[in-house]
């Protein structure tokens, strides 16, 4: 198995306990580029240009650095249309 289906893994058991540096990383592997605004990351996939819902992951304020949940699943979403399209 390699590290990008084992984080794949990870965030998809625990998705409410996931770093932000984890989604990001993720999201990467996936080729997805994206833009940092002052609240929010917003991400782009070259195959997803039609895509309605752009996944979008706000900020994590406070120590903790987690990302609510709502955020990860919609990353999780846009990961597995992709993967349908190759």
């Amino acid at each position: 198995m390699s590290k990008r289906q084992k984080l794949l893994a990870e965030i998809k058991n625990n998705p409410k306990n996931v770093r932000l540096e984890d989604l990001l990383k993720l999201m990467k592997d996936y080729e997805f580029s994206y833009r940092k605004t002052a609240d929010a990351y917003y991400f782009y996939h070259e195959k997803l240009k039609n895509e309605p819902n752009i996944p979008r992951v706000a900020i994590p304020h406070g120590g903790e650095n987690k990302v609510k949940k709502f955020y990860v699943l919609i990353c999780l979403d846009a990961i597995e249309i992709l993967e349908s399209l190759e």
